[in-house]
């Protein structure tokens, strides 16, 4: 999902984009699920992040899960990861820093809980 002008949810579109590919120290994340914060609203409302790109078309999201497709970093394929990031979330993949995506715990793999750890208290 992304869209090129600023509104409210009307402005969200399916695009094909090019498919990011890592490079050092990156990985690559087959997205699952993103979490839709607030912050996501704001972005497509007009808000620009501080440090955001500025480039068209804007992808919103910053948490995600989902599974290592492609990696230019230590994890390995096939890991299922949650993960942040400023923007770009909403997409079918995402590149980010190997360290702004850490392994599911055992007990959220296979779950696609983006969100999940501030948005309930853990016991």
């Amino acid at each position: 999902m992304a869209f090129n002008r600023s509104g409210g949810p009307e402005v969200l579109r399916v695009l094909e984009l090019a498919d990011p590919h890592p490079g050092p120290g990156e990985v690559r994340v087959r997205v699952e699920a993103a979490g839709v914060q607030p912050f996501d609203a704001a972005v497509r409302g007009g808000w620009e992040p501080p440090n955001a790109p500025q480039s068209r078309p804007r992808v919103p999201g910053n948490e995600f899960a989902g599974v290592i497709d492609e990696t230019g970093g230590e994890l390995p394929v096939g890991t299922e990861v949650l993960g942040f990031t400023l923007l770009g979330a909403y997409a079918e993949y995402i590149v980010v820093p190997e360290g702004n995506a850490r392994p599911s715990p055992p007990r959220c793999r296979g779950t696609s809980p983006a969100g999940s750890p501030r948005a309930r208290k853990q016991p």
